[in-house]
């Protein structure tokens, strides 16, 4: 199957709109209002330093507390880039996230694939492993393609967001998380995965039985998880979406994070099996034949 790319349509707040549309421009102007807030020192610090980064030829503005944001797109594509930014990032630490990271990162949001494959042969030595982006924790940089659509920009904030909040979370949830809002429903205050170009890896290995049980994702080691890529990613981002759907994610996430960091070892969770189980109030077995027959039921339209 050839993957296709993440997008995440922006809202206007309680105003649904129709369609799978990536990079939906909303509020422009009002955006630009909001983000009007003097930037931090540290904020301020990295504007130069991405400017040193980047060169001619590029837009570098804070957003929020903890962004700075760079573009070679035009303006109507930046201020696209920072709604999507501001939005994501209020809607996940009024809803799942209480710590922040402690310090901004940048965001790289280059205009085509031409230019964010240039940047990576320039400062990585070769062409990227992906054609939308990836997160740099040792740089505290996020570096995409955002040609391929504005869910590659929330599936990359919700990584370094999540790490500061749940340090040592499984990559299941890790990457279960940030893809479920490849494409979404956002506002300020609230973010919604919905069904994506996923589904079709979750089908396919339902069908050819070759679906990875569900006790065995919660505990492969992250080597595993990114070596065989598209199945793994496919069952935590529908796991995490049959969550969601249960209005039980949230609960979830919380519950797993301080269960991880339980000083008692008998109250310990690893992996989130026990806290699943808890929290649904199912034994995992059971669980994985509702999630199983639940996605049955999803329908994706290319």
């Amino acid at each position: 199957m050839v993957a296709q790319p993440p997008a995440c349509p922006l809202r206007r707040r309680r105003r649904p709109t129709g369609g799978r549309v990536a990079g939906l421009l909303v509020s422009i102007v009002a955006a630009s209002a909001a983000a009007a807030a003097e930037p931090s020192a540290a904020q301020a610090a990295l504007v130069e330093d991405v400017r040193r980064d980047l060169g001619a030829g590029y837009t570098i503005e804070p957003v929020e507390d903890l962004f700075v944001v760079a573009s070679n797109t035009d303006r109507a594509g930046m201020e696209e880039g920072k709604s999507t930014v501001r939005r994501a990032y209020r809607a996940l630490t009024k809803t799942f996230f209480d710590r922040k990271p402690d310090r901004p990162m940048a965001v790289y949001l280059f205009r085509d694939a031409r230019s964010y494959e240039d940047y990576h042969v320039r400062h990585y030595g070769g062409k990227p492993s992906t054609p939308y982006g990836f997160f740099r924790p040792d740089e505290r940089k996020l570096v995409m393609n955002i040609a391929t659509g504005t869910g590659t920009l929330v599936h990359e904030i919700t990584h370094p967001l999540l790490a500061a909040d749940f340090p040592g979370a499984p990559a299941w949830l890790n990457e279960g998380l940030a893809s479920l809002f490849e494409q979404c429903q956002l506002t300020d205050d609230r973010i919604r995965g919905l069904v994506n170009w996923r589904l079709p890896y979750l089908r396919e290995a339902i069908e050819k039985k070759t679906l990875i049980p569900l006790r065995r994702l919660l505990a492969m080691p992250a080597d595993e998880f990114y070596r065989r890529h598209s199945l793994p990613y496919a069952e935590s981002r529908y796991l995490c979406m049959y969550l969601q759907e249960l209005d039980r994610l949230i609960p979830f996430y919380k519950a797993f994070r301080a269960a991880a960091a339980a000083e008692d070892p008998a109250a310990r969770d690893a992996t989130g099996a026990a806290t699943l189980e808890a929290v649904t109030g199912k034994p995992l077995d059971a669980l994985q034949a509702d999630w199983l027959a639940w996605a049955a039921t999803l329908e994706w339209k290319r």
